[in-house]
């Protein structure tokens, strides 16, 4: 971890990343972190999880260590509720397409009331992995029934991790229990994939970004790498503005849930997640705006400069002259004020 952590964050800089929302399970990644901020060479903000299956002990060191509130935070809790598509293991509603005996399999109802009412006791926040339509209808059952005890629940921002089919009377549920759901755009490489798995209809029905945006659901995007074998967030962006069916949603919206919904669904959107005065100077310059380019060129949009804590931690050379990003920007800020 010490050899691997400073070479992705690094390579995550690149990409324009200022902050994680890690899945780190084991101390000794937050200890890493730690030491990186204390050498001064820690280049994003974390958010370090804790994993709701592992002995308590391990889970007794995450949650009770000791952490930095501007740079490596205590996340939620993370518990598995089913599984995923490609191995068939994602709880459905109805069976495969191309495996009819199978609709995958989950936690049982009584599991799943036990850890909510367990978080609810400590007022903790959950992330729970629910990617078929019958873990997140159970996801929600639990917190509806958990809730009616203890009302505080709707103000923790449970989180759905994946949601990549949800019925559309769970969407309506998902608002109204203040749950947050956080999606990963990168699902969506694989169509030809979901089509054999789930039929066209369900298909076309999943990745539900357009029906939770219009419902006014918290949707907050990621990537789940390495689950996902991309990272990238504008290509993120450019799969779920060109993907096609009717849940497609516009570079404004995507942009938003990558800054703004991330940071709501850590409760730290009052400190990041938009630029405006009083919040971290934590930004990425591009070479085009993902609102105006020809959406069909959204993934091929460069980052310039990332910028954490108001520091320049990454400059993108000049491919032909090898001048850094900051010198390219100043030379058309130059003439751009030059021709008024």
């Amino acid at each position: 971890m010490k050899k691997a952590i400073p070479v992705a964050l690094k390579v995550l800089s690149e990409h324009g990343f200022t902050s994680v929302q890690d899945n780190t399970w084991i101390r000794a990644g937050a200890n890493v972190y730690k030491e990186l901020h204390r050498r001064n060479e820690l280049n994003m903000r974390l958010s370090c999880w804790s994993l709701g299956e592992i002995p308590w002990p391990y889970r007794l060191q995450m949650e009770h260590g000791s952490y930095d509130a501007d740079w490596y935070h205590l996340g939620p809790r993370k518990y598995f509720f089913d599984g995923a598509f490609s191995s068939r293991t994602a709880y459905l509603m109805e069976p495969y397409a191309d495996e009819p005996d199978t609709r995958g399999k989950g936690k049982s109802p009584e599991e799943i009331l036990e850890i909510m009412s367990q978080a609810a006791r400590i007022d903790k926040q959950l992330a729970c992995h629910s990617i078929g339509d019958r873990s997140t209808m159970q996801f929600c059952d639990g917190t509806q029934a958990v809730a009616a005890r203890y009302p505080r629940v709707k103000d923790r921002r449970w989180r759905i991790e994946h949601g990549q089919l949800i019925r559309q009377e769970d969407v309506r549920r998902i608002v109204d229990l203040g749950i947050v759901v956080s999606a990963q755009a990168h699902a969506l490489t694989s169509p030809d994939k979901d089509k054999r798995l789930l039929g066209e209809k369900r298909a076309e029905e999943a990745y539900p970004y357009r029906s939770l945006i219009d419902a006014g659901a918290h949707l907050a995007l990621g990537s789940d790498f390495p689950g996902e074998g991309t990272f990238n967030p504008l290509l993120g962006i450019h799969l779920v503005v060109n993907r096609t069916g009717p849940e497609a949603i516009t570079a404004e919206e995507a942009l938003f849930c990558y800054t703004a919904g991330s940071a709501y669904a850590e409760f730290e959107e009052g400190r990041k997640g938009t630029i405006e005065p009083g919040k971290f100077a934590d930004f990425a310059v591009l070479s085009e705006d993902p609102t105006t380019v020809n959406r069909s060129l959204i993934r091929d949009i460069k980052v310039e400069m990332t910028i954490v804590a108001g520091r320049v931690v990454y400059e993108r050379p000049d491919e032909s002259t090898g001048a850094a990003a900051g010198d390219r920007l100043s030379t058309a800020g130059e003439g751009r004020q030059q021709g008024g």
